[in-house]
């Protein structure tokens, strides 16, 4: 099992169940660095319980030549090469700047609340999915479509995660939502009054395409799609 977490929020901020090493079965902790710890990408850190479970970890990935995590290739011309990662040597200025980071930050840097959970829930037609833990909040609706929802409040200027099944969206709540968590709240229950009065989706809005997306039984199909979207957008 592994546990992906940013230990500063969760051990200074929330009284959450115990999630690290102390579980028993607990085998490896993921942490990206550049999340919460606003830190350059290219810093995210894996952690193994023991050097056993790191080295029995490894799968083979024949295109690459590659053992996960270990990157090893034999056949090279250049000789035998092997390196901790695939993606190899890491700057040392991404490093440096995610040290720089956290010592900024410290471990008071991310103490913050909001009771994203409970004034979501106060949005008639709305409601929390599960009971969030931590700062990711996923909320859906029974009363309309969540996905144009969405392009709502897209259009105000703020961009949610959908999620499918169920058809859902997500906010990842950050420092940086404190100042304006008041205006998120009326412009979503804005776009709800909006779909609620107007339902349908609106002109260029992805709505349909999430919508057409989930109820598809073949995901091969949506795989596909999703590549040609990418192939003629890049």
């Amino acid at each position: 099992m592994n546990k992906t977490a940013n230990f500063s929020i969760l051990n200074c901020c929330y009284p959450i169940p115990p999630f690290d090493f102390s579980v028993k079965g607990v085998t490896s902790i993921s942490s990206d660095v550049h999340k919460y710890g606003l830190a350059p990408k290219g810093t995210s850190v894996v952690l193994y319980r023991n050097h056993e479970i790191r080295k029995s970890s490894s799968k083979l990935n024949s295109a690459l030549s590659c053992h996960f995590p270990v990157c090893s290739v034999t056949e090279w011309t250049g000789g035998l090469y092997v390196s901790p990662t695939i993606a190899g040597s890491r700057p040392g200025g991404l490093i440096a700047g995610a040290w720089a980071a956290m010592m900024s930050l410290g471990l008071n840097g991310n103490k913050f609340t909001l009771n994203f959970f409970g004034t979501i829930e106060d949005i008639p037609g709305l409601y929390v999915i599960g009971k969030p833990d931590m700062t990711v909040v996923a909320f859906a609706s029974d009363v309309v479509d969540i996905f144009e929802v969405n392009d709502i409040m897209s259009s105000k200027g703020w961009h949610l995660n959908a999620l499918q099944r169920p058809n859902s969206l997500h906010i990842c709540v950050t420092l940086q939502h404190t100042t304006v968590y008041e205006q998120f709240l009326k412009d979503l229950q804005d776009s709800m009054d909006t779909v609620k009065a107007n339902p349908g989706p609106i002109s260029g809005g992805r709505a349909p395409i999430y919508g057409a997306a989930g109820k598809m039984p073949d995901r091969g199909m949506v795989r596909e799609l999703l590549v040609e979207f990418m192939d003629s957008s890049c």
